[in-house]
């Protein structure tokens, strides 16, 4: 559901455009605990959907829900670890993950 309702978004309509990033950010925020548990595999999978995208809105948005994310980590340990993750994913990585889903 997420890649299509990136491929929906116009930029000119702006009211398009707060309705699927209001739909994003209430899942995320509904689904955080899911997604901090498994981490790796929600941002693999995230990023896969996402950061390719032609779109700078939709590009920004999704370090944005990244960088949500990250802030609501309250371990140092976990902090670290799940920060690392991020800076070591590869666009192999990402290219398995949308390969995968199909």
């Amino acid at each position: 559901m997420i890649p299509k309702m990136g491929e929906v978004l116009n930029v000119q309509n702006t009211k398009l455009v707060e309705t699927i990033f209001g739909t994003l950010a209430a899942g995320l925020k509904f689904l955080l605990k899911s997604c901090l548990l498994d981490f790796g595999t929600f941002v693999k999978q995230f990023l896969a959907s996402f950061i390719g995208h032609s779109n700078p809105f939709l590009r920004r948005f999704t370090t944005e829900c990244l960088v949500y994310l990250v802030k609501k980590v309250r371990k140092s340990g976990v902090l670290r670890r799940n920060l690392k993750f991020i800076f070591n994913v590869t666009l192999e990585d990402l290219k398995m993950e949308t390969t995968e889903k199909n």
